[in-house]
């Protein structure tokens, strides 16, 4: 019973910082895509688009810019002497981000597939939306991984539970770990994720 009332009250204070962002960023559209999951981000307040009117959905994201829609995504906006650093501070806190992932200038890199996966899991875990995966299901999406070895030892059960539970997924049977994630592929993750804690 405890755990439904503080889900259900999440799910209200998040439906409150949705209301509150979406009505800053209304009828958002942008120059170069109609991507409606971008639209959506945007007006939600997650993400921003570039002041001349586009979006750039194929440019590389930075681990600063992910945390920061994540640290969004999850707690609404967060004020402090910069953009981002409100939102590194708390999700660490949280335990959501690793203390030691981005380190020194890594944080300014785009960030990897495998770190945005394990990040998606961390923060549904720290909403308690995170769904169980049993472990034949674990096992049946691991076996479809093809360049499984390759991932990260320390990431290998995240991006596969990531994977089972669609907010991220395979290119061709591979899931290219070390590959940088567009801002494209960043607001899907993010929708997706949304999507399956019914923010």
């Amino acid at each position: 019973m405890k755990t439904r009332t503080l889900t259900v009250l999440l799910a209200l204070l998040l439906v409150f910082a949705f209301s509150f962002g979406a009505s800053a960023y209304a009828g958002t559209t942008f120059t170069d895509t109609n991507d409606a999951v971008a639209v959506r981000m945007c007006e939600l307040g997650i993400v921003n688009g570039y002041p001349d009117g586009t979006f750039n959905g194929l440019k590389p994201v930075t681990a600063k810019e992910y945390v920061v829609a994540l640290g969004r995504l999850g707690y609404g906006t967060l004020n402090g002497e910069n953009w981002y650093q409100p939102y590194i501070d708390k999700l660490i806190k949280d335990e959501v981000l690793p203390a030691a992932m981005f380190e020194g200038e890594e944080i300014d890199q785009p960030i990897a597939r495998q770190q945005s996966a394990v990040l998606l899991i961390n923060m549904a875990k720290h909403l308690n939306v995170l769904p169980e995966v049993t472990d034949a299901d674990f096992e049946k999406t691991k076996a479809t991984v093809g360049d499984y070895d390759i991932i990260c030892w320390r990431c290998q059960e995240k991006v596969v539970k990531a994977l089972n539970l669609g907010y991220v997924a395979l290119d061709k049977d591979v899931f290219h770990p070390d590959r940088s994630i567009t801002r494209f592929e960043m607001v899907d993750m993010l929708n997706n994720l949304a999507c399956a804690g019914s923010f």
